[in-house]
């Protein structure tokens, strides 16, 4: 709820409703990702606070040796061109919004490849990353036969 406070002297009653935006980001598999494969990212933005926050905007660039792949869960509104994924509008308190999606990745044999999501808002401003780790490189040595 609100913050409601009475100042006695002034016979004044304030209350104080703000926005609080929190976001959270993973990605699966995360280790042993296989070289040239998909991955699935979910990102949650949820408004924790006792007011709306009439101004939110949300932008998560894919890194490179990622490239979309589809929505599994896309919010109304939410938007993918060129890799960039974005959402702008009003986030009511108590509300949650998930995006979750594919990417494909082409990243080197052994590369951590990390993704931030970034928020502004009314209430200020963050972000949020996940990080997945391709599987190295397997060798495999067969003896060598001479005649």
């Amino acid at each position: 709820g609100c913050n409601v406070s009475y100042e006695d002297s002034s016979d004044a009653l304030s209350v104080d409703c703000a926005p609080a935006l929190a976001r959270t980001k993973s990605v699966i598999p995360q280790t042993a990702v296989h070289h040239n494969s998909v991955v699935t990212y979910t990102v949650t933005l949820a408004n924790s606070g006792s007011a709306s926050d009439t101004n939110v905007h949300f932008t998560d660039t894919l890194p490179l040796a990622t490239t979309f792949g589809t929505w599994i869960e896309q919010p109304i509104g939410a938007t993918e061109v060129g890799g960039e994924i974005t959402w702008s509008g009003t986030m009511t308190y108590s509300e949650s919004i998930t995006f979750t999606f594919t990417a494909n990745q082409t990243a080197a044999y052994g590369d951590t490849i990390t993704n931030t999501a970034e928020f502004s808002g009314n209430s200020g401003s963050g972000s949020a990353q996940a990080a997945f780790t391709v599987e190295p490189p397997y060798f495999i040595y067969l003896p060598a036969i001479l005649r």
